[in-house]
């Protein structure tokens, strides 16, 4: 099964619709997680313009106003959905990989980076705390972190600030 995570940061353009069918076409992925489309509800004639056949399912968690969202699609026949979880930041999946009879949970999750007051700045920064008790969750879950192929990092700022924000976790048994 292919998996692919996206963080398209607004699905809005049909050059983005159409970068994203063809990467989907052209790999063969059989479920996609897409983070900040930007959309409040994602309609399953978007989906039509991704997704290369008819057999897909997808759900959805609405972005607040034009910031976040996240929505998961798959092939039917790869992934059979049992159970789904979605909140503001998640899209829990829980289900069967159906060449291998895998039982498994897929999450896709979007947190935004959110701004700090210049008063919580003191000894160690939220991010730096965060980025512990994120390292401290995997190693405790037993999750192996994939490495990324193409680039080091997943954002750039001004200047040479560069962060690897996206991060694919999976179970070291599944890997």
């Amino acid at each position: 099964m292919k998996l692919m995570s996206w963080n398209i940061r607004g699905i809005g353009s049909e050059l983005k619709v159409s970068e994203l069918r063809r990467v989907i076409r052209v790999h063969k992925v059989d479920l996609v997680f897409i983070q900040e489309p930007k959309k409040e509800v994602v309609k399953e004639d978007l989906i039509r313009k991704i997704w290369y056949d008819d057999d897909f399912d997808f759900r959805f968690s609405g972005a607040e106003g034009k910031a976040g969202g996240l929505f998961s699609v798959w092939n039917s026949k790869a992934f059979e959905l049992n159970t789904c979880l979605i909140t503001r930041n998640t899209i829990f999946l829980e289900g069967r990989i159906a060449a291998s009879n895998l039982h498994c949970t897929l999450i896709n999750v979007y947190a935004s980076k959110k701004k700090r007051n210049r008063s919580e700045r003191s000894g160690c920064s939220t991010r730096q705390t965060g980025s512990l008790e994120f390292n401290s969750f995997i190693k405790k879950c037993k999750l192996l972190d994939i490495p990324l192929t193409g680039r080091k990092f997943t954002w750039f700022g001004n200047g040479a600030k560069r962060s690897r924000l996206d991060r694919i976790l999976v179970d070291e048994e599944w890997a």
